[in-house]
C-alpha cells in the first residue's frame, strides 16, 4: 500500500479516508460504513486511489471491522493496485479489435474464394488440386470459427452480445442441432441420435444462440467419443425451485472428464492437459461460450461424468410459460 501510494508510513497514518479516494468515489463512504455496521465486512470494490502526487490509479479494496485486545474497534483494509491488470485488459481489448477488423474481413473473402474454386467456379480442378483446395477450405473455415469464438466470448463477458429471446418449440431446435452435426459426426464415424420421447414443450430462447450452445456440446461429444461411438440427445421436463424447466442432455461415449479438470472445465481457454484432449484442437472457448449463452437465456449448464463411462453435458432452461426476465 505504501509503495503504490508513495507515502511514508507516518504520512499515510495521518491521512483521512477521503484523501485516498478520487472525488467520484467519496460518496460511497456512508454506504461502506453502513455495510461494515451490518456485516462487519465490505468489498471487494474497485475504486480509484490518489497517490502522494495526486495521480489516480485503480485498486480493489476490501474492508473488515476488527477489535484489538482492548475491544477497541479497528478497520482492517486491504488495497490491491490493479494498474497492471487494467493495462493487460486494454491490450487484450485492442487485440480483439484487431482480430475483428484486420483478420475476420479478409479471412471471409479468402474462405469465399476458396469455396468458389473448390466448387469449380474457375473450371474443373485436377484431383490433387481438388484435395488441396478441400484442405484449405476446411482449415479456413476452422480458423473463422476460432475467430468468431474469440469475439463472441468477449461480447458475452462485456454484455454486448445481441440476443432475440422468444417462445419456440423445443423439438425442432434439437432436430436441427442433430442435422447440423451429422456430417461432422460421419467424419469421425460417430452416430448422433435424438431420443424419441422429446417433451412437447416450448422454451423462451434465442433459437440461433441455443443452437450455437448445442453445437458446442455436440461437437465436443463427437471429438471425445471413439470411432463408431454414439452421441445421444434427450430432454426431460422437471421442476427446479418450484419452477418448470426443460433439461437437454448430450451424452457421449468417451472416457469421461478427467477428475483434475472438472473444476475449470467451463473457464475460458481451459483444456485438459493431456495428449488425448490436446490432440482434439480448439481454443478451449466452446464450453465457456455455452455457459455464457445459456446464462443470457436464463438457464444453467453442467455435466455428469464417471471415469471410462463418458460424460453427459446438460442445459437447463425455463419453459416458455415461465421465462426468466
Amino acid at each position: 500500500m505504501l509503495k503504490s501510494t508513495g507515502y511514508r508510513r507516518d504520512e499515510f497514518l495521518k491521512l483521512d479516508y477521503g484523501q485516498l479516494l478520487a472525488p467520484s468515489h467519496r460518496s460511497l463512504r456512508n454506504e461502506i460504513l453502513e455495510k461494515l455496521r451490518q456485516t462487519g465486512y465490505f468489498g471487494p470494490l474497485e475504486q480509484e486511489v490518489i497517490d502522494c502526487n495526486g495521480a489516480a490509479y485503480p485498486a480493489i479494496i476490501h474492508c473488515m471491522l476488527i477489535r484489538d485486545s482492548s475491544e477497541r474497534k479497528l478497520l482492517w483494509v486491504l488495497m490491491e493496485d490493479i494498474s497492471e491488470r487494467k493495462k493487460i485488459e486494454r491490450m487484450k481489448n485492442q487485440f480483439v479489435s484487431t482480430v475483428s477488423h484486420e483478420l475476420r474481413t479478409p479471412l471471409t473473402s479468402i474462405t469465399g474464394a476458396i469455396g468458389l474454386l473448390a466448387g469449380g467456379a474457375a473450371g474443373t480442378l485436377p484431383p490433387k488440386a481438388q484435395d488441396m483446395m478441400a484442405i484449405a477450405e476446411r482449415n479456413a473455415r476452422q480458423l473463422a470459427t476460432l475467430i468468431n469464438d474469440l469475439l463472441d466470448i468477449e461480447k458475452l463477458v462485456a454484455g454486448k452480445l445481441d440476443t432475440n429471446l422468444k417462445r419456440q418449440p423445443l423439438q425442432p431446435l434439437l432436430e436441427q442441432a442433430v442435422t447440423i452435426n451429422q456430417s461432422y459426426g460421419a467424419q469421425h464415424e460417430i452416430t448422433i441420435d435424438l431420443a424419441p420421447d422429446i417433451p412437447e414443450a416450448e422454451v423462451f430462447v434465442d433459437g440461433q444462440r441455443l443452437l450455437q450452445a448445442l453445437n458446442n456440446l455436440i461437437s465436443n461429444a463427437i471429438k471425445f467419443s471413439p470411432d463408431n461411438g454414439r452421441v445421444h440427445l434427450s430432454a426431460r421436463q422437471q421442476v427446479s425451485e418450484g419452477k418448470p424447466t426443460i433439461t437437454i442432455a448430450i451424452q457421449d461415449s468417451g472416457e469421461g472428464v478427467p477428475e483434475a479438470f472438472r473444476d475449470q472445465i467451463f473457464q475460458r481457454f481451459a483444456q485438459a492437459d493431456s495428449s488425448d484432449t490436446r490432440s482434439q484442437g480448439g481454443t478451449g472457448l466452446g464450453l465457456a461460450i455455452t455457459r455464457e449463452l445459456v446464462a443470457v437465456m436464463g438457464g444453467a449448464v453442467g455435466f455428469e461424468s464417471l471415469p471410462g463411462q463418458g460424460a453427459t453435458f446438460w442445459i437447463s432452461l425455463p419453459t416458455a410459460n415461465n421465462p426468466t426476465p
